[in-house]
């Protein structure tokens, strides 16, 4: 990989493997030089069009909050400074390049976009002052919630921007392929209540449980 990049990407996913190998060979070009780290919550026919192309196949799925911190620690622990999370449904066409000069200058800890976290950018500081990201979250939703109160709490310079939207989404197939990945949504939504007070953008506590 080359010795100046500073960005690796990640992406979690679980069956949307068709998608995915789209997506990667775009990125086999705009990621060159660096790292694309791959949980593979499925077991799935994912294409390695590129090198750089890392697949860490689970026993089950695993769910979205602890996918990314594997990736985040993997990223990390091999000298990246930041890194890009990606949905497995969407495909962002802008070069490393580009979003390593935008975060060399704006220097902020998070960046996010306008629609969702289907892509965001972390940096090491921020993951190392803020922590992982709430295991306790099963599946998938309010882990990215959770975060982001958490990098406010902190103090974390957080930048939302344009150059977090992909510019390809798809209509995503994963929970209406296997409804169970959804099972979570209400438990996970309690647990962020009883957490912070309230639902997003109505949280009361500063600390986690108001303790």
């Amino acid at each position: 990989m080359d010795d100046f990049a500073t960005l690796a990407l990640g992406i979690p996913t679980v069956n949307q493997a068709d998608y995915l190998n789209q997506a990667l060979e775009v990125y086999k070009d705009t990621f060159h030089g660096r790292h694309i780290y791959i949980i593979d919550n499925g077991r799935q026919n994912i294409n390695r069009p590129y090198q750089g192309i890392k697949i860490l196949v689970q026993p089950k799925n695993i769910g979205v909050a602890a996918s990314w911190n594997i990736i985040c620690r993997v990223a990390f622990s091999s000298g990246y400074t930041h890194v890009a999370i990606l949905n497995d449904d969407v495909i962002c066409e802008k070069y490393a390049d580009l979003l390593e000069d935008y975060i060399d200058d704006v220097q902020a800890g998070l960046f996010i976009g306008y629609k969702n976290w289907s892509m965001f950018v972390i940096s090491y500081d921020t993951f190392k002052t803020v922590g992982e990201f709430d295991e306790n979250f099963k599946g998938a939703y309010f882990e990215d919630n959770d975060y982001l109160w958490r990098c406010k709490q902190a103090g974390i310079i957080i930048e939302q921007t344009e150059l977090m939207n992909p510019e390809q989404y798809q209509q995503s197939m994963s929970i209406k392929t296997d409804p169970s990945l959804n099972e979570h949504f209400e438990n996970n939504k309690a647990y962020y209540i009883d957490k912070w007070g309230g639902v997003p953008t109505e949280e009361k506590y500063i600390k986690p449980f108001n303790i």
